[in-house]
């Protein structure tokens, strides 16, 4: 058992239950706009999920996350957080997409 942090800061008991005990909710997606990322995520985006991409160095993380963003635009707050990047190459790519 594990205590955790409640509304108003009340701690809450946690029980550990086994997988086949616990109720799935569906949860509703926003399509990115990009296919193959939305199959990845099975089928979008979930408002106040994280997302983590990982991978090699160069193979396109950046640019896929910036156009991500840029196809998000409208549809609320993005926080774009890198832990590979600097803030002013991030700009930098992000300049040469918009003008490509």
């Amino acid at each position: 058992m594990s205590q955790v942090a409640g509304k108003g800061g009340q701690k809450k008991s946690i029980i550990p239950k086994p997988l086949n005990e616990v109720e799935g909710k569906d949860a509703t997606r926003t399509h990115t706009g990009i296919g193959e990322l939305d199959r990845v995520l099975g089928g979008g985006l979930v408002k106040g999920s994280l997302v983590l991409v990982g991978g090699e160095p160069g193979i396109g993380k950046s640019t896929l996350i910036l156009q991500l963003c840029d196809k998000m635009q409208g549809e609320g707050k993005v926080l774009y957080v890198s832990g590979e990047e600097s803030a002013e190459q991030i700009k930098i790519r992000a300049d040469r997409l918009r003008n490509s």
